[in-house]
Formats: C-alpha cells, sequence, structure tokens
C-alpha cells in the first residue's frame, strides 16, 4: 500500500468517525424532544452547580474559544439552526402571549417610532432640487402604495422576537419594488454548498445558517438561501443587494441575531406565574364569606356531615404504591361559608400575606427592565415610584436607549430606501437627470430619516436659545425654521399674503416671551433657570 492510498484510509477512518459521532448526536437530541417536552435545558451547566455564582467570574462553564464564533455560530447561546429555532420560538411566545413582554414591546415600539419616520431626499447642489422632487415623488408614491408604516411596525416587532427580521426587496417592473418578509427558519443552510457556489458563479464560499459569505468574512453577507417548503425541493436565492437583514443582539462576526426576549425569558415567567398564582388564590378566598368554628363538644361527623354531599366530581389516582387515592373536588361559589372540626382553628394560607407575594412579582419585572433601560412603570404598569417627566427628561438612560435604537432602525430603513432606489435607477426612472447608477445617485442627492423625539420639550425655552443663536449670527432662519418644526419656504409665502401687523412684532409683545428684536447682547441673556443664567453668553470664539 503506497503512501497515497495508506492517507486516503486514514482520512476515511476520520470522516467516518466523525459521521459516527454526529449520528449519536443527533440521536440523544431526538430523545429529548420526542416527548414534546422539554427534558434538558442546553444552557443548564451554567447554572446548575450550588458552588458557584450563576455565570460568574470564577465560574462559567463555558471557557471561550476561537471557535465560539467560527462560520457565523454564537456559542454558547447558539451552535446551530435548531438552537436558533428554541430561541424565536421562546421569544415570539413572551412577545405575542405574555402580558408583560407585549407591553415592554409595544412601548418599545411606540416610543421608537411612533406615528413613524419621515423620509426626506434633499439635493446636495441646488441645481438638483428636480431631481431631488423625483425621488421624494418616488419615495412618497411607494409609502403609500405599501403602506410602509405598517412595514416599519412589523420590522421592529420581528426584530424584538425573533431577533433578526429578513426583508426581500422584489422588482416588480416600471422601477417599482414589492416587499416580503420571509421568515427567519425559511433562511437556511443548503444541502449542496459546492452546487450553490456553481449556481452563484462564486468559489469556495460558507454557506452555514443560510447566509452565502466569503470564508472568514462572516460579517459580509454576498446572498441568502430561501427554503421555501422546509426540505429544499424549492427554493429561492435572493443577493445582498435585495435582502435587508437586521439582525440584533450579536457581534458582527455572528451570522444570526437573537431576541431580545432570550436574556430575561426565565423572569418573564416567574413574574407571570406569581402574579398568575396570588390571582387563583384571591379568586378562591374572595368566595368565601367566613369560616364557622363549632362550639366544644361537637363531633366531627356532625360538622362534616354539614357538607356532605357538596362534592362536585372526583378524580382516582394512582400512588406510587400501585395503592388508588380519590380526590374530592367542590367549586366555591361567591358567598360559601367553611366549617371546621370542633377544636380545630382556622389559619390563613400563605396567600394571606399575598401583598408579599405581588412585591416580589414587581420586583422580578424591575430586574427585566433593566434589559431595554426602561422605567419600572412601563413594565409593570407600577407608577407609584416614577415621576414621568423626570424620565423623559434628554439624559436619562431610557432616552439614550431609545434614541440608541432609533439610530439602529434608521440604518436599516436607509439601507432599504437606498435598495429600492436601485431598483428604480436600473429601470430607468431619473435617466434624464443622466443617473445610471445608484452610487450616481447618492452623490447627487442625501437621505434624512427623522425619528419622533423622545424626550420631553419645552419649547418656549428652545426657541429662546434660537432666538439667541440668530441674534448672534450662529444660525440661519431657515435653521430656526426647521428646528421649530416648520417649512421655512412655505411659511415666508403666507406670510407675504398675509403679512403680520406691527403690534404683533412690538418688542414689549416679544419681551412677554423671553423674547426681543434688535438691541444688544444683555437683552438677549437668559433669565431665570435657563441655560446661562447668572452671566453673559460667552463670546464668540472663546
Amino acid at each position: 500500500m503506497t503512501a497515497i492510498e495508506e492517507l486516503a484510509e486514514i482520512r476515511t477512518e476520520v470522516e467516518l468517525e466523525l459521521a459516527r459521532a454526529q449520528l449519536k448526536q443527533l440521536r440523544n437530541d431526538q430523545q429529548l424532544r420526542e416527548s414534546g417536552e422539554v427534558i434538558g435545558d442546553r444552557l443548564g451547566f451554567l447554572d446548575d452547580d450550588a458552588r458557584f455564582e450563576y455565570r460568574s467570574r470564577i465560574f462559567t462553564g463555558h471557557e471561550s474559544r476561537l471557535s465560539d464564533r467560527e462560520d457565523g455560530k454564537n456559542e454558547p447561546i447558539y451552535e446551530n439552526e435548531v438552537d436558533l429555532a428554541e430561541i424565536r420560538g421562546d421569544g415570539r411566545l413572551l412577545g405575542q402571549e405574555n402580558p408583560a413582554g407585549i407591553g415592554a414591546q409595544v412601548a418599545l415600539r411606540n416610543y421608537t417610532f411612533g406615528t413613524g419616520f419621515e423620509y426626506d431626499f434633499s439635493p446636495k447642489d441646488k441645481k438638483d432640487s428636480a431631481l431631488a422632487e423625483e425621488v421624494q415623488t418616488w419615495n412618497d408614491e411607494f409609502d403609500e402604495r405599501l403602506k410602509w408604516r405598517f412595514y416599519e411596525k412589523e420590522f421592529h416587532e420581528r426584530s424584538i422576537q425573533d431577533g433578526e427580521p429578513f426583508l426581500e426587496l422584489e422588482p416588480i417592473g416600471g422601477g417599482r419594488v414589492d416587499c416580503l418578509f420571509r421568515e427567519p427558519d425559511a433562511i437556511t443552510e443548503p444541502n449542496d454548498w459546492r452546487g450553490m457556489d456553481d449556481f452563484t458563479g462564486q468559489i469556495s464560499t460558507n454557506w452555514r445558517f443560510g447566509i452565502q459569505t466569503s470564508l472568514g468574512r462572516p460579517h459580509r453577507p454576498l446572498s441568502y438561501f430561501v427554503d421555501l417548503t422546509g426540505d429544499q425541493t424549492d427554493w429561492h436565492w435572493v443577493p445582498a443587494a435585495r435582502m435587508v437583514h437586521g439582525k440584533r443582539n450579536v457581534p458582527a462576526n455572528c451570522k444570526r441575531g437573537v431576541s431580545d426576549f432570550h436574556p430575561v425569558s426565565s423572569e418573564l415567567r416567574r413574574a407571570d406565574k406569581v402574579l398568575r398564582n396570588v390571582g387563583e388564590g384571591a379568586t378562591v378566598q374572595s368566595a368565601i364569606a367566613f369560616i364557622r368554628e363549632h362550639a366544644p363538644g361537637t363531633t366531627g361527623s356532625q360538622v362534616l356531615s354539614l357538607g356532605s354531599g357538596k362534592t362536585e366530581f372526583e378524580l382516582n389516582r394512582t400512588t406510587p404504591g400501585g395503592t388508588s387515592r380519590t380526590h374530592r373536588y367542590q367549586r366555591y361559589l361567591p358567598g360559601t361559608i367553611l366549617d371546621v372540626r370542633a377544636g380545630q382553628v382556622y389559619k390563613p394560607g400563605p396567600m394571606g400575606t399575598g401583598a408579599v407575594f405581588i412585591d416580589v412579582g414587581q420586583a422580578i419585572l424591575r430586574y427585566v427592565a433593566v434589559r431595554w433601560n426602561m422605567p419600572e412603570f412601563i413594565i409593570s404598569s407600577n407608577a407609584g415610584n416614577t415621576n414621568f417627566a423626570s424620565i423623559l427628561v434628554a439624559e436619562t438612560p431610557f432616552v439614550k436607549a431609545i434614541e440608541a435604537e432609533q439610530v439602529w432602525f434608521i440604518e436599516f430603513m436607509a439601507e432599504a430606501k437606498w435598495k429600492m432606489l436601485a431598483v428604480a435607477v436600473m429601470a430607468g426612472r431619473f435617466a434624464q437627470w443622466g443617473i445610471q447608477t445608484l452610487a450616481d445617485l447618492k452623490t447627487r442627492i442625501e437621505l434624512e430619516i427623522k425619528a419622533p423625539r423622545v424626550n420631553i420639550r419645552n419649547r418656549l425655552e428652545e426657541t429662546k436659545i434660537r432666538d439667541v443663536l440668530f441674534q448672534r449670527g450662529l444660525v440661519s432662519k431657515q435653521t430656526w425654521s426647521a428646528k421649530e418644526e416648520l417649512n421655512y419656504e412655505h411659511e415666508q409665502a403666507m406670510l407675504k399674503e398675509d403679512p403680520p401687523l406691527p403690534e404683533q412684532l412690538n418688542p414689549s409683545v416679544l419681551g412677554k416671551a423671553g423674547l426681543a428684536v434688535g438691541g444688544g447682547d444683555k437683552e438677549f441673556q437668559p433669565q431665570g433657570d435657563e441655560p446661562g443664567q447668572n452671566g453673559r453668553m460667552p463670546e464668540l470664539g472663546k
């Protein structure tokens, strides 16, 4: 046997052993799931030893390895598509069934998107104003035709629950685009990597988790494999230029995102169980009007005879010893009176101190709220410890967190708009302005996406500050108008038709609002508790 033949034989034996190990693992996974119940917790090793803190610095149960994020994995959170499916399923239940989870998700969406983002296309040079108007017209037509506000809402919900929305952009002719959310379960690893490489014209790419990337570059998607039937008998290939993939809560080298609910799923269920059990106990106890203790000498049979015949149904259960035990059940209707044996005294159950359990439930929800830097009342509906005005000032953690979320979503909304515009460019929608490629359009047009304001506004104070900046020559009238959410050109046109009366510009009238027209610096000093009080405004250049 030659050395080459011997090497080939050894390679075959190694591959065979690997296949046997994979088969053994698949059988073990099947045994865990064949009953339809979760028998073992895949991450249980992180906290199943009482000697160590949960995921403490001393012992984590999973030392980091170079291979943890190889090929787009994110161990120990997820290693394969089965792990991702479990995390998504858990997130969907919490986002669609758990009241606290639903409330948190809706609050995050409302603060992040409000009534929707505003998309404004403007020219980088005034000579391209007509081009910018045409692009804006295209965008407005698109938003109206697809009801884009609903896509924003669903993009957010899928981001929170699944950790990764997949929005496919499908050209439908005439420079128009249709949008379709692809289910994360459909984005799956193809059976034939080499065949897909031949199909896409690429060489030696990585298709783990259904996302084609160059070797060693899992953060740069080339295309997506979409399994339409679940068995890959019918599939769909989508280039990266036609897909918007908003993965969350993972590093860049991980190919797939993780649900927002994943770190707090256990806590949300604990809080739900505590409140549910408190409610069940209170429901039963509230039906009992009072308990009657009988006089000494009354026999037990006499007392029990008072309740005889009240059993509504019986259930026979087999004990571990093989005998049968009968359980009798009775419904407690409103106003129920209970009798106890002579000499016995009624003692309230643990629900007698139900307020303690409610406090525990509230504490758990406060812990969950930390996940989103969220004030307590949003997730627990307990506003007793919260000053609403104080949580929405500019520098609070919640405002900062939502503003960061807005930036995250703006990035993906901008990506979607530009990729859609690329379809319109290819269809010749803007050819009369010499636009041949998307790059041509980007050099002449810019997109601004405006998110709703999160923090509470003191509009008068802001106007005073802008008045000072305008008088100092630091801002223009156009900028001031934009900050006041006014259309400068429109307002100027209206003022020509209906000019202000002289008395409306009287300094004494404006002075009552803290504003002034003309005069020296002294007239524009902030007053009271405004920024810059107790001193002059800083000189320019200092």
